[in-house]
């Protein structure tokens, strides 16, 4: 009895030691992060009306044969990463493509940084704000800096703030993110390219120089 008691214990004590060790090896479960483009192509919806605002800012040929569509957010910094590569495809294919850029908020505190580039855009100066927000403006996302951006950018202020505030860029705003949510988008930047959805927004450069071939 003593023996068989022995090798009880003995048995438990493997089994608990080959339990711990597949716990210690096994991965941590991890959700995406919320500025990580991470959903299947198979969940995102390719509805062209959901896609497409006329009213969005857009940058390029407006008649190119190839129409870009991101969804971003001014506190992503894949979509900053992003952002600078749009500016190198601007200057290199020039009337091939239009860029349209779209808000979906993942960060809250984007928002505002939102309404400024909606803002903006009313004076034409949309490229220019997103240029600054990604590399300046975003570590303070404050509306007393969105003025100076204003400022700097030599902007109307008093319509911009007008523009910043109103209830039709945070309409436009919430449509954008409705409709990303509705199109199945987990995360930024989301990237059509003629309506079709780009799941590695890297190859970008790459489904461009296909579609103008």
């Amino acid at each position: 009895m003593k023996n068989s008691g022995t090798t009880f214990i003995i048995i438990v004590a493997l089994i608990g030691l080959v339990l711990g060790g597949f716990i210690l090896s096994s991965p941590p479960k991890t959700s995406a992060p919320s500025s990580d483009n991470s959903s299947a192509t198979s969940q995102v919806k390719e509805n062209p009306t959901l896609i497409d605002n006329p009213n969005s800012p857009v940058v390029g040929n407006k008649d190119a044969s190839v129409k870009i569509v991101v969804f971003s957010d001014f506190l992503c910094p894949y979509c900053a990463q992003l952002h600078t590569s749009l500016d190198g495809y601007v200057a290199k294919y020039g009337d091939k493509i239009v860029i349209e850029i779209r808000t979906f908020l993942v960060h809250d505190q984007a928002q505002i940084l939102s309404q400024a580039a909606y803002a903006a855009d009313k004076q034409g100066k949309f490229w220019a704000t997103a240029d600054l927000i990604f590399t300046k403006y975003s570590t303070d996302p404050s509306e007393d800096n969105m003025t100076k951006m204003a400022e700097e950018l030599a902007l109307d202020t008093a319509r911009f703030k007008i523009d910043m505030d109103s209830d039709a860029a945070k309409n436009q705003i919430a449509k954008d993110t409705s409709d990303a949510e509705a199109l199945g988008l987990g995360g930024t930047p989301s990237v059509f390219v003629n309506n079709k959805y780009l799941e590695d927004p890297s190859q970008l450069e790459n489904k461009i120089i296909e579609l103008t071939q």
